[in-house]
């Protein structure tokens, strides 16, 4: 809140614009409200901000970077100050600067794209870099037919951002998804054929995150023998494979029975593998080891034995933060006294992922059988935790549909008056 921009220097600029951006969550309205006038104000004229710090870094990306976080913690009409701003925005033509706006874009409450804003936005995408241009679209598709359409046909070429655009892909058209289904069996099999190879991609599109999607919802043309193959490789990298797995996972009913001693077997072979193929495929010492997510799927499957469960919890539990997060997730799958035990010592690890993963699991078993004192007392405990992430995990976990005794209400109305920003949101529109 002592944050004054308009009086930031060469030395202390960044750190200003830092502070905002990480903070951004827990901004009071006042503080939140003045940054984003500030930070409008100055992308359309940076020559006093420019002449008095000299900035060594691009303000062109950091300007909307800090924008879209701050819009957490701000007023109704600041944000309506942004929208009018991106509705004037020039074309945005570099594929760095419209990410940094589509992040902008997609920071604002979805309450926001009324039918009238997404006409004006929607209107001026074509003019921008496709990263920028196809949210915006899938903003317009919401209430016009043609722009659907395009992105439908975009779909059908391959590309998984206007996928991501048009949202629900239960409301594709099977013979657009079989298109999109054709070319992404090709992409699984090139990156097999690459691993084997030992030619590793870096980030990109989670091709075989995006089949799976596919494949749950759209029966009559899914792929499910490329997904198994490529998922049962041994070779292709984990990071590839994790999405895939996630989605089966939170699937289990829409999946074919019949292919349930395959999924058996990729689990199977996953979880056995040492952790040094389990992680193949890593670039730079940056290791993936997917046995936590084959395990939680095996579980969800029933076809991890209380021996074999026992042995990847301990073997978790004695790893990373990412391994231990695994964990959480595994304990709750698991489903035993003792597994909730697992989860009470969890909320309190130094990690704070952790923490988040652990606490999301307690709050899902309220209202269930597996409810108890302690559940109960964990996880208000939880709400204490001097972050962030804890009670936004509770809030969001909380929100979802189920949660409707008293507990999880009060835990709700805590929530509520949160000061972190999304925490209150997700509490908010639970009680509401």
């Amino acid at each position: 809140a002592e944050v004054r921009l308009e009086a930031s220097t060469q030395t202390t600029c960044e750190a200003d614009l830092t502070m905002l951006r990480e903070g951004g969550d827990v901004l009071d309205e006042t503080t939140a409200d003045r940054a984003v006038e500030w930070l409008l104000n100055t992308w359309r004229d940076s020559s006093d901000f420019l002449a008095r710090t000299r900035p060594s870094f691009v303000i062109g990306m950091k300007l909307p970077d800090t924008l879209a976080s701050v819009l957490a913690g701000a007023s109704v009409a600041a944000r309506l100050l942004v929208v009018k701003f991106l509705c004037e925005l020039p074309p945005q033509g570099d594929q760095a600067y419209a990410t940094a706006w589509a992040g902008v874009v997609g920071a604002m409450p979805p309450e926001t794209w009324t039918n009238e804003v997404a006409l004006s936005l929607g209107g001026s995408a074509d003019a921008h870099h496709e990263v920028l241009r196809q949210p915006l679209l899938g903003l317009l598709a919401q209430y016009d037919s043609g722009a659907r359409d395009r992105l439908l046909e975009e779909v059908g070429a391959g590309s998984l951002g206007a996928l991501s655009a048009l949202g629900d892909v239960r409301r594709i058209d099977s013979h657009v998804v079989r298109d999109l289904v054709t070319i992404l069996g090709t992409r699984l099999e090139t990156t097999v054929r690459d691993a084997h190879a030992n030619s590793f991609g870096i980030g990109g599109h989670d091709f075989a995150g995006a089949l799976t999607l596919l494949n749950v919802w759209h029966h009559d043309v899914a792929d499910w023998n490329s997904l198994i193959d490529f998922l049962g490789d041994g070779v292709v990298s984990g990071r590839d494979k994790i999405g895939a797995l996630r989605v089966l996972t939170g699937s289990l009913e829409r999946i074919p029975l019949e292919l349930t001693p395959r999924l058996e077997a990729v689990c199977t072979a996953i979880t056995h593998a040492p952790p040094s193929q389990a992680s193949m495929g890593a670039l730079f010492g940056d290791e993936v080891d997917v046995r936590g997510p084959a395990a939680h799927l095996a579980a969800a499957l029933g076809v991890l034995n209380e021996v074999e469960g026992a042995d990847l919890l301990a073997d978790l539990l004695a790893g990373d933060g990412e391994k231990r997060q695994w964990a959480a997730m595994l304990a709750l799958r698991l489903g035993k006294p003792e597994d909730v035990g697992i989860l009470t010592s969890l909320v309190h690890d130094h990690n704070s992922d952790v923490r988040a993963t652990a606490a999301s699991a307690l709050a899902s078993l309220v209202d269930t059988p597996l409810d108890s004192s302690m559940v109960a007392a964990c996880l208000r405990q939880c709400l204490l935790d001097t972050g962030t992430r804890v009670p936004i995990s509770i809030a969001v976990t909380l929100a979802q549909p189920g949660h409707t005794g008293s507990e999880a209400r009060e835990i709700l109305a805590l929530l509520a008056t949160h000061r972190s920003a999304r925490a209150r949101r997700a509490a908010q529109s639970a009680v509401r």
